[in-house]
């Protein structure tokens, strides 16, 4: 309809009109109607909506891949430090190998004398020497720490300890730390064998799925194979034997016995 200058002025087209309405994105063009013109503003509307929320999931998207490579960075940052504490803490140093070894070796030798004076009081107690409140009054304050080796050693004598009582704890101290250190040593080698043959049990059975699987291939291959060539083989048998099908000449078969 061209009604649409009424009450706008001057005659004049009724769309020029409208345009005046419309975003300059969309102007009315010559031929165009105000349906026309309508459904093109609504449709760039919609499209500008999808654009935005198409730009806003791309937005999220990027931003929880941000994210993702943060935290990535970071477990793999925090992995790297866990190595190189993990690689310093094998790589001690010859001093400080030494001084641990050398503390284990004290502690070691204390408790073993420990263990020889408590042989000591137990054989001058079998023999009357001394009783189990002394014994325990030695024992404690050598245990403790508040009396050295030697005046342990001198406390017994003045006890009454002799010297030969002394040497039999002595030697039954030794040889039950030998006894000791000869089962931890049997304890070693047991757990070494069964993970030896643990090892060799995995080796065999990896070994036999191994020989399984290639004898399982071969197997597969020679049927594929059989398979891809059966055909061709009756083929070349029925021709090979096609000329029995062929009746002989008459001066052939009067020749035939």
């Amino acid at each position: 309809r061209t009604g649409m200058s009424r009450g706008g002025g001057g005659g004049g087209d009724g769309r020029s009109k409208l345009s005046s309405f419309l975003p300059h994105e969309a102007p009315l063009q010559r031929g165009e109607s105000r349906k026309e013109v309508l459904q093109t503003v609504a449709k760039m509307k919609k499209e500008g909506v999808e654009e935005i929320i198409l730009r806003q999931r791309a937005e999220a998207k990027e931003e929880e891949e941000r994210k993702r490579r943060r935290e990535e960075e970071v477990r793999r940052q925090l992995a790297a430090e866990m190595q190189a504490v993990a690689k310093v803490e094998r790589e001690e140093t010859r001093s400080e190998r030494e001084k641990r070894e050398r503390k284990e070796k004290e502690k070691y030798e204390n408790e073993l004398r420990v263990a020889r004076y408590q042989y000591v009081i137990e054989g001058a107690m079998a023999d009357g020497t001394i009783g189990p409140s002394q014994m325990a009054v030695v024992t404690r304050a050598r245990i403790e720490g508040r009396i050295t080796p030697e005046e342990h050693e001198q406390a017994l004598r003045q006890l009454g300890v002799t010297e030969e009582q002394l040497q039999r704890a002595v030697d039954r101290g030794r040889e039950r730390a030998e006894e000791e250190e000869r089962k931890a040593r049997e304890e070693e080698e047991r757990k070494e064998k069964e993970e030896e043959e643990r090892r060799r049990r995995l080796e065999e059975e990896e070994e036999r799925k191994r020989r399984e699987a290639e004898e399982e291939e071969r197997r597969k291959d020679l049927l594929k194979r059989k398979q891809d060539g059966g055909g061709g083989e009756e083929e070349s048998d029925s021709s090979a034997d096609s000329w029995r099908e062929v009746p002989l000449p008459k001066e052939v078969r009067a020749k035939r016995p």
